[in-house]
């Protein structure tokens, strides 16, 4: 997985470079790749932004750091979903999304 993760990430990079733009990933640069298995796409309006899947990324979140379902949500809003408010205009920060599917079959 951690070699398919890299690539997407290349991939993207690469694509930002391309249409001259910018993306930021979750997680930093060393270890973005780990948390590449919950990238859905990009978002291209309003900005030029990574979409992540908000379930398909707390587990990875459980994978990365231990621990159960509850302990991963915390650790989301308070150190990812809280530290995006604060990514600079211009920057492109992650969108997160709730897919439909797991609103209708939780």
């Amino acid at each position: 997985m951690t070699n398919k993760s890299k690539k997407l990430i290349k991939k993207i990079s690469e694509w930002a470079t391309e249409n001259e733009t910018i993306v930021t990933f979750i997680g930093t640069d060393k270890d973005n790749y780990k948390y590449a298995p919950a990238i859905v796409g990009i978002a291209t309006y309003p900005t030029d932004s990574v979409v992540y899947d908000y379930n398909k990324l707390i587990k990875c979140i459980m994978k990365i750091n231990g621990g159960g379902y509850g302990k991963a949500v915390e650790w989301y809003s308070y150190n990812t979903e809280r530290a995006m408010r604060y990514i600079p205009k211009g920057e492109n920060p992650p969108i997160v999304i709730i897919p439909v599917e797991d609103l209708i079959n939780p």
